[in-house]
Formats: structure tokens, C-alpha cells, sequence
């Protein structure tokens, strides 16, 4: 993993909290001018960089734009781990932010293989939080990792009953709106070998 020796101090702009909730287009303006600073920055005690926040407070698009000019200057800029050993891939994936998870896969593949200090990688962090089948789908060799315990994001979603309808009790507008889910994976599928 990327290591950071630069500290907010070094860099010229406003990093702070509550600057990504009212200037998050500033904040893209500071990454384009000092990338290589900004994306090693540590913001918070928790040691997360401001796309680490970024992709969790901020808009998908402004994200979006931040992973573009970070993956074209500095690759590494997208491995930055905080103290928990998270990437921004593992924030996106504790999100519901889909296209979020999307875009970061598409700049740096290796990401999904990165554990977090906890053994986590995105993918199951991503079970956890119900995003597992839809990252599926961007990449199917996924579906093989295991993490230290030897269990793979398929053993996760099978214990959550409710991933499954057998195991739900549903009331009759449960049932439509299951259906309706249903039918838009479905067509996510379907969509997906064109």
C-alpha cells in the first residue's frame, strides 16, 4: 500500500470537513492543480484522504472527476489506505453507491483484492451492505475470493435470509415490490450479455 508522508499542512487549499460538504467542486480545483499532494493528504484522525470522504459524502460525479484526474497523475493516489486499512474501494462498497463502486473497479482492478485490517476485502464489505451482486457483475472472478477465514462472498449472501424469498414471510405489497426487484435483476442480466 501506498504510504503518506504528507500532511495537510503541505498542501495549499481547504481540505477540511466542512469544506467537502459546501465546496466539493474546490476541492476537485485543488486536486487538479497539486494531485500528487492532495491525494496523499491526510485529512482526519482516522487517516482518510479527502476522496476516502469524497466517496462517502460527496456526489457520485464529483467522485467521478476525482478518481479521473487521481488514476491519470497517480496511480497509488487510489490505493491510499486509512487507519483501518480501507481503500476508497472499501468506503464506496459500505456505500450504496454503486456507480461509485463501478468507477473506482474500472481505474484500478487490484483494488478488489486489498483486505482491510479486519481481512475484509470490498467485495465482502459489500455483501454485508447488499452491493455483493451487482459488483458481481462487473467482475465475475470475484465471485472466488475468500477471505482469511476461507468464506466467499456466496457463503455471506447465503446467510442473509432475506436475501432470499423462501425464507421471507411477505406481506402482499412485500410480495410486489420483491417481484419488482426480482424483475429489474433479472433485466440486469439480461441486459448485461448484449
Amino acid at each position: 500500500m501506498a504510504s503518506c508522508s504528507t500532511r495537510m499542512d503541505d498542501v495549499e487549499g481547504d481540505f477540511s470537513i466542512d469544506n467537502l460538504y459546501k465546496e466539493t467542486m474546490g476541492v476537485v480545483e485543488i486536486y487538479k492543480k497539486q494531485t500528487f499532494k492532495a491525494c496523499r493528504a491526510k485529512i482526519n484522525e482516522l487517516g482518510d484522504t479527502a476522496l476516502h470522504l469524497a466517496v462517502s459524502m460527496a456526489p457520485e460525479d464529483i467522485v467521478e472527476e476525482l478518481v479521473l484526474i487521481i488514476s491519470q497523475f497517480d496511480k497509488n493516489g487510489l490505493r491510499m489506505i486509512n487507519k483501518k486499512g480501507n481503500t476508497i474501494l472499501h468506503v464506496a462498497s459500505s456505500t450504496s453507491k454503486v456507480r461509485t463502486c463501478i468507477c473506482i473497479a474500472e481505474a484500478d482492478r487490484s483494488l478488489g483484492d486489498v483486505r482491510n485490517n479486519d481481512g475484509e476485502s470490498p467485495l465482502f464489505l459489500a455483501a454485508f451492505h447488499d452491493l455483493a451482486f451487482k459488483m458481481l457483475h462487473l467482475d465475475p472472478s470475484l465471485a472466488y475470493s475468500v477471505n482469511e477465514g476461507g468464506i466467499t462472498p456466496m457463503h455471506l449472501i447465503a446467510c442473509k435470509p432475506s436475501a432470499f424469498r423462501s425464507a421471507c414471510h411477505l406481506q402482499w405489497w412485500e410480495k410486489i415490490i420483491y417481484y419488482c426487484k426480482y424483475y429489474s435483476i433479472f433485466k440486469l442480466q439480461i441486459t448485461c450479455f448484449y
